[in-house]
């Protein structure tokens, strides 16, 4: 498969316009080459702008109370980065639970997001923070919410010809918790049967803004509204009793979707996304507030 290398995102944005159905753009390739071997999708030419001198596309950097992270930055460099740990201090956790550190040596934050496979753990746990996604087309840039980008079973709002500039996430407040899950078959490090992300802020011990996302249970990650109304004012420790999670397990019930696969029927995996699901918010109960920022 050719590779045309790009100087800039304009220019990537150019080649990607020249030949819409035959070109793609390349961050990592670590799950696009994979589909490739397997036949299931295998463009004529790949865009790469692994050379382009534009820093732009690897700058981390605070802006205000968001962090911008460029499109290919690896999920190493957010592993290691300084103020990714200051400011997002669950997701060195979160990413150390992903494949391998050689994977996350080459895998980009971009790619992981325009793969759009619902099983990806970083996805579901940018969209629970609010992630917005910078994208660059022939039109100029645009704002994309990580909420309102997945469309379903490997599809996004992404045009052929658009390009992910950078991933602007919110930093971590005081009075925040953020507490991610997986149930996984094998290792830690594998594919999720079931993910969650659980983002909340607390006003004297009560939720005052819930977010909930779930991955690897239907055709798309996605937030869960009904579940972020409920949790809307509920306090703790009452939170933990057995009435409140039984109404919890309810709702969730009723929300998610399940699709059968080789390895977990639906039913069983929306009782486990119950079961992360309820662990999430008692640890929430449990922890002093303004623990997890630091």
């Amino acid at each position: 498969m050719p590779v045309v290398d790009v100087g800039s995102v304009q220019e990537a944005v150019g080649a990607l316009s020249a030949d819409r159905d035959g070109r793609r753009l390349i961050g990592g390739g670590t799950g696009l080459m994979l589909m490739a071997r397997s036949g299931f999708f295998v463009p004529e030419t790949l865009v790469s702008l692994r050379r382009a001198d534009d820093t732009e596309l690897l700058d981390i950097r605070l802006t205000g109370d968001v962090l911008r992270i460029g499109a290919l930055c690896t999920l190493r460099d957010l592993e290691l980065d300084p103020a990714v740990r200051r400011h997002l201090p669950t997701l060195a956790g979160v990413l150390r639970r992903i494949s391998s550190v050689r994977t996350r040596n080459v895998a980009t934050i971009a790619g992981c997001l325009a793969h759009g496979d619902p099983k990806m753990d970083l996805p579901t746990y940018l969209m629970a923070l609010g992630a917005e996604l910078v994208v660059a087309s022939t039109a100029g840039r645009r704002r994309i919410a990580l909420r309102d980008f997945f469309v379903g079973y490997y599809e996004t709002v992404l045009d052929s010809t658009d390009v992910i500039v950078a991933v602007e996430v919110p930093t971590v407040q005081p009075g925040q918790f953020t507490e991610y899950r997986k149930f996984t078959g094998t290792l830690v490090e594998d594919w999720p049967l079931v993910s969650l992300c659980l983002n909340v802020d607390e006003v004297d011990g009560a939720i005052d803004r819930a977010a909930v996302t779930v991955g690897a249970l239907g055709s798309k990650i996605k937030r869960l509204p009904q579940l972020e109304e409920w949790l809307l004012g509920q306090e703790r420790p009452e939170i933990t009793t057995e009435r409140n999670l039984e109404e919890l397990r309810e709702v969730a019930h009723s929300e998610v979707e399940a699709k059968d696969d080789n390895l977990a029927s639906g039913d069983y995996k929306r009782k486990v996304f119950q079961v992360e699901l309820v662990r999430a918010v008692r640890k929430w109960a449990v922890t002093p507030p303004r623990a997890g920022f630091r």
